[in-house]
């Protein structure tokens, strides 16, 4: 993810500069590999855990900035210019499927004109990696780059009886994307529909029937809060990883639809030269809640080894946004996380926002006192005595992935039924080992490759197989 130190100045302000604000943040948790000189700006290149998807966004950046900084967020607020046509007279929004999808926000703009963008648009969009395509859909990466909140801009024109249906594709229905792509949905997926056929996979991209071109007047923005496993699972499925899939998979702001309808609105009527129609829809059958934490000042010394009062760590988590209640007497509080923090449910996860803002540098390195004494487990010492005759006559120890080609695994597996992964990180690797076996060819198939053909390896490691229990089978098996 990168971040633009300019745009960054322009939500928050900073005390620090881009080197310094990137080691702070690095220290806080959000890992900063490059700081990268562009013009007349800076480029901070980050390394995200997929859990921080709030953090794929200026203002994520932004609200991290305002704590270290000791500063706050510069407030844009300003009065959106609508026409006295209402929003409901030119569209309407229905969601079939609320549990796939949630809220769905959208906004109409008129008489717009699309065209290039202006070059400062151009300059921060390509500055970050993106490049520029139209005004309209320059906006809509902008916002989301911006906020984090994925948008859709939708001719309006082409939608048939200008209406939205957000349901699951019917038998046999197809979308040409805006890749040009012809696809086949499945009935698990959901899909964007006008009156009669998917205009978009939720999502993940839009449709080439609806698409926004030269000939564009009249535009329906689309700002939806869908199911991240929905979308994770169709992004899959599909092979599309795009730009929203990415935020949607990890979970966006459910509360920030209908601000970022309005931003995109209101940057179209400023650059495309667009009347916003008044008001927004705001389909949101079942409102998504948070549960509040409670936060012990003993929990916290007792998994970090820090001693945090319990004020200071109030002013960290209302500065990050929460919504606390501190009692002083009781050393604790109860902090309700914020709708963009979707990674926080818990008194650890509240332990560890107090404790990156303190300083992770901080925190003892020693090992905690222990009062027994270890011992080698069963087959150790046996196992010790191989490996040091196998290494004193030339052969090398190998450590290969638990995770194996199903297809290659099966030549050596004793019978038996294969342990597959859910959800695999590489498809090639999608089953649990049963042989060792598969791991060292793979290492000698390397070697080889490499020029290296003096290859004598061995390997002691755990191999395993289905079982009639909820859990796996493993044994340790050395292979040579």
């Amino acid at each position: 993810m990168k971040i633009s130190y300019n745009w960054l100045s322009e939500l928050v302000t900073l005390t620090l500069n881009p080197k310094e604000l990137a080691e702070r943040l690095t220290m806080a948790g959000l890992a900063v590999e490059a700081v990268e000189r562009i013009r007349d700006d800076h480029i901070l290149d980050f390394d995200l855990t997929s859990n921080r998807p709030d953090a794929l966004s200026h203002i994520g950046i932004a609200r991290e900035a305002a704590l270290i900084c000791g500063t706050s967020l510069i407030s844009r607020k300003r009065a959106l210019n609508e026409g006295d046509e209402s929003v409901e007279a030119a569209a309407s929004v229905e969601i079939l499927d609320p549990d796939l999808c949630p809220r769905y926000a959208a906004r109409v703009v008129r008489q717009v004109k699309v065209g290039a963008s202006p070059k400062w648009l151009v300059d921060r969009l390509e500055s970050i990696g993106q490049r520029s395509v139209n005004n309209v859909a320059d906006i809509t990466n902008y916002v989301m780059f911006e906020m984090g909140q994925p948008t859709h801009a939708f001719d309006l024109d082409l939608l048939h009886s200008a209406r939205i249906i957000v349901r699951r594709p019917r038998a046999g229905e197809e979308i040409t994307t805006l890749d040009g792509f012809t696809r086949e949905l499945a009935p698990e997926m959901l899909v964007i529909a006008d009156a009669d056929r998917p205009v978009a996979i939720a999502g993940v991209m839009g449709g080439a029937d609806t698409e926004i071109s030269d000939r564009t007047t009249n535009v329906l923005i689309e700002s939806a809060y869908f199911n991240p496993s929905s979308i994770r699972h169709t992004a899959k499925a599909l092979g599309m990883v795009t730009e929203a899939s990415y935020r949607f998979a990890r979970g966006v702001d459910f509360q920030a639809q209908v601000r970022a309808a309005d931003r995109v609105a209101e940057m179209i009527a400023e650059i495309a030269c667009g009347q916003v129609l008044k008001g927004s829809i705001d389909v949101y059958p079942a409102p998504i809640t948070r549960d509040s934490g409670s936060l012990r000042e003993s929990r916290i010394e007792r998994l970090t080894g820090l001693k945090v009062p319990i004020q200071q760590a109030s002013e960290i988590l209302r500065g990050l946004g929460f919504d606390v209640e501190l009692d002083d007497q009781q050393k604790r509080l109860r902090a309700c996380p914020p709708s963009f923090r979707v990674d926080v449910s818990r008194e650890e996860d509240l332990v560890e926002e107090v404790a990156r803002h303190v300083g992770y540098d901080l925190v003892d390195v020693t090992l905690p006192a222990w009062g027994g004494e270890g011992r080698y487990l069963r087959g150790d010492s046996h196992r010790r005595n191989v490996r040091r005759a196998l290494i004193s006559i030339g052969f090398d120890e190998a450590y290969s992935f638990s995770f194996v080609s199903g297809e290659r695994d099966r030549l050596f597996r004793r019978g038996g039924h294969a342990i597959t992964i859910v959800n695999p990180i590489d498809v090639n690797q999608s089953e649990m080992r049963a042989s060792l076996l598969t791991g060292l060819l793979d290492s000698v198939q390397h070697n080889f490759n490499q020029g290296t053909r003096d290859v004598k390896l061995f390997e002691m490691g755990r191999v395993f197989e289905a079982s009639s229990d909820e859990r796996p089978g493993e044994r340790i098996g050395p292979r040579g």
